[in-house]
């Protein structure tokens, strides 16, 4: 076996007159397994796996993994999948399935597989559970829910991304230990609406007032009673959630915030260290997220940080089209370490990087810095100018 750069061990040569000594001393140690869609010149870890599972002595008990990982690309690993089925024992307590990206692959029968096993276990044992797929039949639903029901009382941290169903959303909302939820209620490919999706916000509310994380994507479709208040409307139901320290909201649905609004989200959630709020979903139908113009002043920027005094990780679709002065009220203490910019458009051409500078310069915590900006043209241009800018100003101005 060899050290990969990830620091994850991998077969590189069959198992050939194994000394099952040693595998009893570190057969106990392996607290992780991650299964990948094999491709055809690199099978050795399967058929490593498969000598172990053929040639066990009966003294010697197989690995107990309390993470499993299984990660398919095409669909098509059952056969692979199917190997590590033995491994689902009572000491899993992490169990994640990422499949294939496309509306049109199925996901392998081997997750299907795994989840009627992980639901066989004698006892309740998972703690964390994702499955993360853009499609999937009648049976793999129902294997979900089965997977929840048995494992419910349990379970604190959940991810759900399509495929969804109200079977699935009850369980949901009903499990008792739940902290951190990350989840897709509605079918990928398709646009909902709103009136259909904020009694499902409520019944989390109710269900769920202890949640400490929070990610809801929302692909909605545009009607034309909506306005720049539906989204806040979602946010407001939200404002249940009293212990929410981790919100993100990608939505599709235009923003526009006030300040009394967001000195209200900074009532509700005095315990809050990272949030943000996205126009944009990677699930559902596709909506171009300039299609939901942002309407958010930078000068919200002070509120945020007055009335959400934890705050670490602030990303919010600001906008900058004039000069903003520095409020004139003495800088109060803030915990704000990044301010993420990437999902800012572009201002417009008489907009200076300078003055924006100048202005985050007098609102921002020393410690604050500009987050990663990945995406590409001419809005990256600017805004990697302002990073650029206020690292090199706070660079100046160290003793």
């Amino acid at each position: 076996m060899v050290r990969n750069f990830e620091d994850e061990w991998e077969f590189t040569d069959d198992l050939k007159d194994p000394d099952w000594s040693r595998y009893a001393v570190y057969a106990p140690r392996v607290r992780e397994v991650t299964d990948y869609d094999p491709s055809p010149n690199d099978q050795v870890s399967n058929d490593a796996l498969r000598s172990i599972l053929a040639h066990l002595p009966s003294h010697l008990q197989l690995l107990r993994p309390a993470f499993l990982h299984f990660f398919s690309t095409s669909g098509a690993s059952t056969a692979s999948l199917l190997l590590q089925l033995p491994l689902i024992s009572q000491s899993l307590r992490r169990l994640r399935l990422v499949g294939p990206r496309s509306l049109s692959d199925q996901p392998p029968a081997g997750f299907t597989s795994a989840l009627w096993e992980a639901s066989r276990l004698p006892q309740p044992c998972l703690e964390a559970f994702e499955v993360v797929c853009r499609a999937g039949d009648k049976d793999f639903i129902e294997a979900i829910n089965t997977c929840l029901i048995k494992h419910g009382s349990r379970i604190a941290r959940l991810s759900i991304r399509p495929p969804f169903n109200g079977q699935l959303w009850a369980s949901v909302i009903s499990l008792p230990a739940l902290q951190a939820l990350d989840i897709a209620p509605l079918q990928d490919g398709e646009l909902g609406r709103l009136k259909e999706v904020l009694p499902m916000i409520r019944a989390l509310v109710a269900g769920q007032p202890q949640l400490k994380c929070f990610e809801l994507h929302l692909s909605l479709r545009g009607e034309p009673s909506q306005s720049y208040s539906s989204y806040f409307g979602i946010i407001r139901d939200l404002m249940g959630l009293r212990n929410l320290e981790t919100l993100k909201l990608k939505i599709s649905l235009p923003l526009s915030l006030t300040e009394p609004q967001v000195e209200e989200m900074g009532v509700s959630w005095p315990s809050m260290r990272i949030l943000e709020l996205d126009t944009a979903s990677i699930y559902g139908a596709r909506i171009e997220r300039e299609d939901r113009a942002s309407q958010n002043s930078l000068s919200l920027l002070p509120y945020f940080l007055r009335s959400l005094p934890r705050l670490k990780e602030l990303r919010v679709p600001f906008t900058y089209d004039e000069p903003l002065a520095a409020p004139q009220e003495e800088r109060r203490g803030s915990a704000l370490r990044t301010l993420d910019l990437k999902l800012c458009p572009e201002p417009n051409s008489h907009a200076s990087p300078e003055q924006v500078v100048a202005y985050l310069a007098a609102v921002l915590p020393h410690t604050a810095r500009i987050g990663s900006l990945y995406y590409s043209g001419s809005r990256r241009v600017f805004w990697s100018k302002v990073a650029e800018g206020l690292s090199d100003l706070r660079e100046a101005a160290k003793p």
